[in-house]
């Protein structure tokens, strides 16, 4: 008789010898030799037979031949069977033709702003293809300034930027990636003296329905045409949860599904991230993969440890904020002063400045970004010039992932976020937004308060569910006015004139407007 040790992760236990096996396996046949190897295109892997039967299936993700049913090959998982191609009449793949040029595809278009006169894309391909971003009204050709694989076998991410663009115009663009193109797409450069912007916020955003958040993709849809950006406070697309979805996707217990949720939520999002920029912040559930199979497969563990997917996926405006990749950046955008906080890493208290989201049990080693005390000294920096610039853009808003505050106005980690809070109220912040915690919650300081008021929107909808509790209001005893929903699936909009901020807190289900208020504040002409 096997005896088995249990791995226990939440609600799910299951053999820990299934997880080793199936790692155990994967490694084998990455070593081994099979009738499928040394077939480089998708036409003469698929077209292998053996006494008449097909025998190998073409991935489209790794660009790789492999035997029908290897664990080995990234379309392994049901998941993937969309990127899977084969003639076998017992194959689970969801192609039996080739796709010509498919490797050179650009997937999972996304844009970031890049100071006052520029605009960031970043893409996905299959394979190590040379692209440029095309602007069609010049016919311009800015090739990729980088081309990252952080996973072997799971695509490369580039990165072109657009500089010089004239405020208050529109730019058609499109990404050529060796004659593969994707559709054309608009978006607009904000004048330099814009008065007035809209912008939509999210957090804790699960995958499609499996996620559950398919009420707030199209809540967000709803909201895009009025809004300007919208902006993510961490938690993005949940695919360090791909494994514990049983019912939908029950090979993913055991499996490697981290890639193929990362990429479905980009693919699902694209639409909405394309023509207008989608600006993020480092959640916990960027840290790290800690799903049985990359706790059994150390080379999926360190390839995705220590924020490595987020920060090759995205491409925020640290460069011309002088933060650190996406960790830490700041920017301006019609009357506001933006600062994207890292509430995870690079200070005393934090979570993960040590440990990913598993912890010292299972997580690996995470933060040190930048020296000892450049965080904060960065933050401290960037909030002293946005003050001393409040005549040309009066309101500074902060957004990071942990918030203080919870529920009808709990405190909440207190110790996660002490040094930023400091540095905020020091400063004058005026608005911190937030998630992590997984229900909508508001509070408002007292007038004459130094206090910052903070908003949690974290109840897009994830695999996790709902906090729960009733809708509460009232007035704590330190002052401060709440409002707390934790059943409520919700987004949120900041109209910001340079006399006010107004924020809306959106029902995704039903659109209705369920909490608002609105600081307002005199500003010299």
């Amino acid at each position: 008789m096997v005896r088995s040790s249990y791995l226990a992760l939440g609600a799910l236990v299951f053999p820990r010898n299934s997880v080793a096996q199936d790692a155990d396996a994967e490694a084998q046949n990455f070593g081994a030799k099979s009738s499928c190897d040394g077939f480089s295109d998708c036409g003469s892997c698929s077209s292998k037979t053996i006494l008449g039967a097909h025998t190998c299936s073409w991935c489209e993700i790794d660009l790789g031949c492999h035997d029908l049913g290897s664990v080995a090959s990234p379309c392994a998982t049901s998941m993937e069977n969309n990127h899977c191609v084969s003639k076998a009449t017992l194959s689970s793949c969801d192609k039996s033709e080739c796709t010509v040029g498919d490797a050179e595809v650009p997937r999972h278009l996304h844009l970031a702003v890049a100071g006052p006169t520029g605009m960031r894309v970043a893409w996905k391909t299959n394979g190590p293809a040379s692209c440029s971003v095309v602007v069609e009204s010049s016919g311009l050709k800015v090739p990729s300034e980088t081309r990252t694989q952080y996973l072997v076998g799971h695509g490369y991410h580039h990165v072109a930027t657009l500089t010089a663009l004239t405020p208050g115009s529109d730019y058609g663009y499109h990404v050529d990636c060796e004659g593969q193109t994707s559709q054309t797409r608009t978006f607009h450069v904000p004048a330099t003296d814009l008065s007035e912007a809209s912008f939509l916020f999210v957090g804790d955003q699960g995958t499609q329905e499996a996620g559950q958040g398919t009420k707030t993709r199209t809540r967000l849809e709803a909201l895009k045409a009025s809004t300007d950006m919208t902006v993510h406070v961490g938690d993005i697309g949940y695919a360090d949860d791909s494994f514990i979805h049983p019912v939908l996707f029950p090979d993913c217990v055991a499996s490697f599904c981290y890639e193929a949720v990362f990429d479905r939520y980009m693919d699902w999002m694209e639409s909405h991230i394309d023509d207008k920029p989608f600006m993020v912040t480092p959640g916990n559930h960027e840290s790290e993969c800690h799903s049985p199979n990359c706790i059994a497969n150390r080379g999926h563990a360190d390839a995705l440890r220590n924020f490595s997917a987020y920060n090759t996926r995205f491409a925020m405006p640290s460069k011309e904020s002088n933060g650190v990749m996406n960790m830490w950046y700041s920017f301006d955008y019609g009357p506001v002063h933006f600062v994207a906080a890292n509430t995870e890493t690079d200070f005393d208290g934090a979570v993960e400045g040590k440990f990913g989201d598993g912890g010292w049990e299972v997580g690996l080693k995470a933060g040190s970004f930048g020296q000892d005390g450049e965080y904060l000294r960065w933050l401290e920096a960037d909030l002293i010039a946005a003050s001393a610039n409040r005549a040309d853009r009066p309101w500074i808003v902060a957004y990071g992932h942990r918030p203080w505050f919870t529920r009808d106005h709990r405190s909440k980690d207190p110790e996660a976020t002490a040094p930023l809070r400091a540095l905020y109220e020091k400063y004058g912040v005026d608005l911190y937004l937030a998630g992590h915690v997984h229900a909508y919650s508001s509070h408002l300081p007292p007038a004459g308060s130094s206090e910052v008021p903070v908003v949690v929107t974290g109840a897009a909808g994830c695999d996790e569910g709902l906090e729960g509790w009733a809708k509460a209001e009232g007035v704590a005893d330190d002052g401060y006015k709440y409002y707390t929903d934790g059943q409520m699936y919700q987004v949120g909009t900041l109209d910001a004139t340079r006399e006010s901020l107004t924020w809306k807190a959106h029902s995704s289900e039903t659109g209705d407007v369920f909490d608002t208020f609105t600081l307002t504040k005199q500003v010299a002409v």
